[in-house]
């Protein structure tokens, strides 16, 4: 276990609002949630000395801010919410592109693989069945789902292209983040418009959590790599 103190913060923030979840406390729910990715994000602080990269946090800071304005008040805030949740998503996107521009770069074999297809194509599939089943309140809850949709699909055929291409430590963190959020919103939809069940509410309230923890390890991997290369 890492010796960083902010980790066991996080551990025990994240263990403590899935038992809020569970026994639907939304008072310990205000308590515990709000120090998830602060807690995160001091971690991955002091794993860098404080040479941190400004994008990847602002990226941290729209995901607390998302969670915060759903924990205060759900529906007076589900339409900005959701543009919120948007945007650190294209910070995503913007990192996964410059890890395959790195690849392209630097492969010899010129061939392209076409394993991506197959997920790509899984991945279109979740997303019409999704939609499709969907009983969605407004024509703008439908645009917004259908652009998460777009970039769940982007993030998990890029994410599958760089950890077919090479499955090291970072790649791998990289697939996990990506699986995470994937897991995370379609439970979250599905809690919201198809059904209102426990278990829906702890595996999103789970995944949720654990992407933010493989999301700053895939950074820090990153980092280190991108620093023993220079």
């Amino acid at each position: 276990m890492s010796k960083n103190p902010a980790i066991y913060l996080y551990l025990t923030s994240g263990l403590l609002f899935l038992l809020a979840i569970f026994f639907r406390n939304e008072e310990f729910m205000l308590v515990t949630k709000p120090i998830i990715i602060p807690s995160i994000l001091f971690y991955y602080y002091l794993e860098t000395k404080g040479r941190v990269n400004s994008v990847f946090v602002i990226s941290l800071i729209l995901f607390f801010i998302g969670d915060m304005l759903f924990l205060i008040n759900f529906d007076d805030f589900y339409i900005i919410g959701l543009l919120i949740f948007l945007l650190p998503y294209l910070f995503v996107i913007h990192f996964l592109y410059q890890d395959i521009k790195e690849i392209i770069a630097k492969r010899k074999n010129k061939k392209i693989d076409y394993t991506f297809i197959v997920i790509l194509l899984l991945l279109v599939n979740l997303l019409v069945t999704v939609l499709i089943n969907l009983e969605s309140s407004s024509f703008i809850e439908e645009v917004f789902f259908l652009l998460f949709g777009i970039e769940l699909v982007a993030m998990g055929v890029m994410a599958a292209m760089i950890y077919f291409h090479s499955s090291i430590k970072r790649n791998f963190f990289l697939a996990i983040t990506v699986a995470t959020f994937i897991m995370s919103d379609l439970f979250f939809i599905l809690n919201k418009n198809v059904q209102n069940l426990l278990v829906f509410e702890l595996i999103n309230g789970l995944a949720q959590t654990a992407s933010y923890y493989f999301y700053v390890k895939y950074f820090l991997e990153r980092k280190k790599q991108v620093s023993y290369e220079s």
